[in-house]
């Protein structure tokens, strides 16, 4: 859940629900919890670009998730840096962040977003972004490539799919789908 709070302000409060397949026996329950506040303190139609923060706190529920793999034990306090510029049809994001956590060693995440509006209710998407230990050693960077298309005035499609760069801690493949509800 998203609500706007004004221009600049956006709250966030998120609960997935987790399907996992691990040792021939499907899993699922709720993931980690989310909660956040995003706040842009530069807007592009001012001064030329867009330059936003978006802490969130993550948190695991009183479930068997974590024992069944399908949430991260302990908290995490993520404290990013977020800009943004748009040149016609195409819109560039940056962001660079540190990720505090409870019961592993802290994280520096770096990402890049390129988006394209080929039509008025379709958005083409492509990222890629990197995880890493604060100190270099192990990373997980992905590539991936993803749309948003407007359905309804209430109701936007939203997949991707990628995959792990050569390097990575883990390679692997990854898809996201879901749905976006406006009220």
């Amino acid at each position: 859940m998203n609500y706007g709070a004004g221009d600049h302000l956006q709250l966030k409060f998120e609960m997935p629900y987790v399907v996992r397949t691990a040792d021939q026996a499907i899993h699922a329950g709720l993931g980690n919890s989310k909660i956040g506040v995003k706040w842009r303190f530069l807007d592009e139609s001012g001064q030329g670009v867009s330059v936003s923060t978006y802490p969130q706190f993550t948190f695991n529920n009183p479930t068997t998730s974590v024992r069944q793999g399908l949430a991260d034990d302990g908290w995490q306090m993520f404290l990013p840096l977020e800009c943004s510029k748009t040149f016609r049809k195409l819109q560039v994001d940056g962001e660079a962040g540190y990720n505090l956590q409870r019961k592993r060693p802290d994280e520096l995440w770096l990402g890049l977003v390129a988006a394209v509006h080929p039509l008025a209710r379709v958005e083409l998407l492509g990222e890629l972004h990197s995880i890493g230990s604060r100190h270099f050693s192990e990373n997980e960077s992905v590539f991936d490539l993803g749309s948003r298309i407007k359905l309804t005035r209430l109701n936007t499609l939203l997949f991707a799919a990628g995959r792990s760069l050569p390097g990575s801690v883990a390679v692997r493949f990854f898809t996201y789908a879901g749905v976006q509800f406006t009220f």
